[in-house]
């Protein structure tokens, strides 16, 4: 009995306590016009930025390599889009990163495989389903670059993509056009 009741406590102290251990302050710009792409800005917290230079040997803090980030092809993993509900199979592509102000800042792009049209419809977020890195965004993080299409933007927490002990709900852009 006693083994059981230290296991429930160390399982459910586990589950409250557990929280992210990374965290991104993330904005985006959604880019219509010849070209159609998202831009991802990532800038990891000044803790986690001052772990990564003093564990990395980075030659140069102005233009690190995507080589010299260590954690870039998990973030890359955590994106996600759907254009007019079919998911997207696409690569972030690395486009530079550097240090300022104690922040590493990472910028990634996606290059949207169909043409936007009116009346299409894009979803995206970005989160780590095992909840250990975490993407701070809101509805003001997203920009959008378009001469044609007028845009319709809303910014909710999709409940049919549960996560981490189906808590955790993603943030989900929704970008409609007319």
């Amino acid at each position: 009995m006693k083994k059981l009741l230290i296991s429930l406590f160390t399982i459910i102290n586990t589950i409250i306590y557990s929280h992210p251990h990374v965290f991104f302050e993330t904005n985006f710009l959604l880019h219509l016009n010849k070209e159609n792409y998202i831009i991802i800005n990532l800038y990891l917290d000044e803790s986690n930025t001052l772990i990564f230079s003093s564990d990395n040997k980075i030659k140069n803090i102005n233009d690190i390599k995507e080589n010299e980030i260590d954690f870039i092809k998990e973030i890359k993993n955590h994106f996600r889009i759907k254009h007019n509900n079919n998911l997207e199979k696409g690569k972030l592509i690395f486009e530079n990163a550097f240090i300022k102000d104690n922040q590493l800042n990472i910028k990634l792009k996606y290059i949207l495989k169909k043409k936007i049209n009116k009346n299409d419809q894009i979803k995206f977020s970005i989160y780590d389903n095992n909840y250990y890195y975490t993407y701070d965004y809101d509805k003001y993080s997203l920009q959008i670059d378009s001469q044609d299409l007028i845009t319709k933007i809303n910014l909710k927490e999709n409940k049919n993509e549960a996560y981490y002990f189906n808590m955790i709900y993603p943030l989900e852009y929704e970008v409609n056009f007319n």
